[in-house]
Formats: C-alpha cells, sequence, structure tokens
C-alpha cells in the first residue's frame, strides 16, 4: 500500500498495515481548555477587488433587466443557473465573513455571534418597514388620485 508522507514524499506500508486514522482535534481536549485556531485573515481596511466584483455584479443585473438589448447577452443569466444578483450576494457573504471572523477570533465565538445576529436583525426590520411602506403606498394612492377603478356607484363622490 502507498501513502503520503511529509512533505509530499511517497512511502510503502508493510504488507497488512493499515495507516490509522488522525484524531478529531475537539476530542482530544480536556474539560476548560480551548481549541487552539489558527486562521490568516486580510489586513484591515477595504478589499477593492471585492468592491470591484461587487459593482461589476451591479452591472450585471442592471444589465439584465434591460429588455431586447444585445448587452443583457452577456450576462451569466443566459449561460448556466445564476444572474449577478447571486454573485453580489455571495461576494457580499464573502465580505461579512471577513469582518466577523475577526471579530470572533479576537473578542470570542459568542460575541461574534451575537454581532451577526444583531446584522441580521437590522435588516430584517428593515426589509419589513420596506414592505410595510410599500403595502401602504399601493393602497393610499388609488384613492388619493381618484381612479376610476376604485370608484362606486353609491359611495364615491362625483
Amino acid at each position: 500500500m502507498v501513502w503520503a508522507g511529509r512533505a509530499g514524499t511517497v512511502r510503502r506500508m508493510p504488507a497488512g498495515v493499515r495507516p490509522q486514522p488522525h484524531k478529531h482535534p475537539t476530542r482530544s481536549l480536556r474539560p476548560g481548555q480551548r481549541m487552539k485556531v489558527r486562521a490568516t485573515l486580510p489586513d484591515i481596511g477595504r478589499d477593492r477587488r471585492l468592491d470591484l466584483f461587487r459593482g461589476l455584479a451591479n452591472w450585471l443585473i442592471f444589465l439584465g433587466h434591460i429588455p431586447n438589448s444585445l448587452l443583457a447577452w452577456l450576462t451569466f443569466r443566459n449561460y448556466g443557473f445564476s444572474d449577478g444578483a447571486d454573485l453580489f450576494v455571495f461576494i457580499s457573504g464573502y465580505t461579512a465573513s471577513f469582518v466577523y471572523a475577526r471579530m470572533m477570533l479576537e473578542r470570542g465565538f459568542i460575541i461574534g455571534a451575537t454581532r451577526v445576529w444583531k446584522r441580521v436583525w437590522q435588516i430584517y426590520v428593515a426589509q419589513l418597514l420596506l414592505f410595510l411602506f410599500f403595502i401602504t403606498s399601493i393602497h393610499i394612492s388609488p384613492a388619493a388620485l381618484f381612479f376610476p377603478i376604485w370608484r362606486t356607484s353609491s359611495t364615491w363622490p362625483t
């Protein structure tokens, strides 16, 4: 049996001997010990490459909404199962992972998780408020503008 050793070297195992599986790192921890995390994160500051690709994803979304356009045929939606919106969400999540991973490594998992849930709650509340605003404006605007479709013969003023 052939197996890979250190630094990519190939070693031969004696006949009948099988390599032992590695132990899971958290199973060997004693109660009260913390697992050491080794991670490499980018420097603090904006990564212009991510901003560039998010901007390109926004252009792909914009071009995908133009009907009968030659540029719309160049977007991803014509050649696969995704479009600019999927790319934008992926890159935004990737960017957010840098921010919250740094916080989790510096302050701990609980603090980082609470910050993530706080941000999720802020986005959810904003989405609900926008939804209520649009539903209210759709309900009020026809009555305020006296559209004929909303008039009834007995209750609407003429």
